[in-house]
């Protein structure tokens, strides 16, 4: 599975995820980058845009970047349904209110 998670830290060597109730650290993990810059987060209103930046490569529940306000800070997660799921102090937190990553040319 790809999860979205939050690398803490310049040199963080952990990888943080929220899922299944809790929020997993990981040791080995990828880091996206060289997204298109005309890339650009928007806010989910109930239909997942046509080009918005999917992670489940092909198979299992379609699941997609998002990302979501917690505690006055701004986390990475994967969509679950109507939710995006952001791993937060050791817990994982549903946010309904959130937004998604979508590539450029939408």
């Amino acid at each position: 599975d790809i999860e979205s998670g939050k690398r803490v830290g310049v040199q963080g060597g952990t990888c943080y995820v929220g899922s299944y109730d809790m929020e997993r650290p990981y040791s080995y993990f990828e880091i996206l980058y060289g997204v298109d810059p005309a890339a650009t987060w928007v806010a989910f209103d109930g239909a997942m845009p046509e080009n918005a930046f999917r992670v489940d490569e092909g198979w299992g529940p379609h699941t997609w970047l998002c990302r979501a306000e917690h505690e006055g800070g701004l986390h990475p997660g994967l969509t679950l349904g109507q939710v995006c799921s952001i791993g937060y102090q050791g817990d994982e937190v549903r946010k309904k209110v959130f937004q998604v990553l979508v590539n450029a040319g939408s």
